[in-house]
């Protein structure tokens, strides 16, 4: 049996650009995902310590990131989000969250990750609450004690800040991205947001690697 070449895609439930390139995400797997062994890593946008907390210039800018991403995606935001003080952007949470659907409901991870996304950025729902990533997790079949369990265990600690590790290590500072890898060899798709028709030239053409617009460790989207 031919082995096939892994497709990476590099995201972050907390980055505005990933959820703008949600729709676009799932052309490409309806399209090509018989031809790749696709595989969702967290990139860690701004986890733990990085986290940023969110005053109003920061909030500013978040803001202005939010609105030109709905204005090229066409992806709606709840600005009510802005009306929040003190929230600390933590991404670690939510991208813990997705790795422990990874573990409990391996078919639904990629849904439940979309998923919080829609709530974080659409229904202005906080993410960085166990809570809320736990509630979300049970419409998709898994248990809240599991979710929890899973959610504060050492190995998925480990499993999160090694996604985060594997990201920084192909020098994957911007989501989203896409990394191809064959025969031991890594290949950058494209590193931010492109229109499907974008994608599908550079799916053909399996060439250099294209630059969007995409969320940057330490910059607010």
């Amino acid at each position: 049996m031919v082995e096939l070449p892994k497709l990476y895609y590099f995201a972050d439930p907390m980055c505005s650009w990933c959820y703008g390139f949600a729709p676009v995400m799932d052309q490409i797997l309806k399209e090509h995902a018989l031809s790749f062994d696709v595989r969702l890593v967290m990139g860690g946008l701004r986890p733990g310590k990085h986290a940023e907390l969110m005053t109003p210039a920061v909030g500013r800018v978040i803001r202005h990131h939010w609105r030109e991403v709905g204005k090229m995606t066409g992806q709606k935001f709840d600005e009510k989000f802005f009306e929040r003080a003190d929230f600390n952007y933590d991404t670690e949470p939510a991208a813990k969250a997705v790795i422990v659907m990874e573990q409990l409901a391996a078919a639904e991870a990629y849904t439940y990750y979309h998923k919080i996304q829609s709530a974080f950025y659409a229904q202005n729902r906080d993410i960085t609450a166990v809570d809320v990533l736990a509630e979300i997790a049970e419409n998709f079949g898994v248990e809240r004690a599991a979710f929890l369990q899973s959610f504060a265990s050492d190995a998925t600690h480990k499993e999160t800040w090694g996604q985060f590790t594997f990201s920084a290590s192909l020098g994957i500072r911007g989501f989203p991205a896409l990394v191809v890898e064959q025969g031991g060899q890594f290949m950058l798709l494209t590193r931010g947001y492109q229109p499907i028709e974008k994608m599908r030239q550079i799916f053909e053409q399996f060439g250099p690697a294209a630059s969007g617009a995409s969320c940057e460790v330490g910059e607010g989207c």
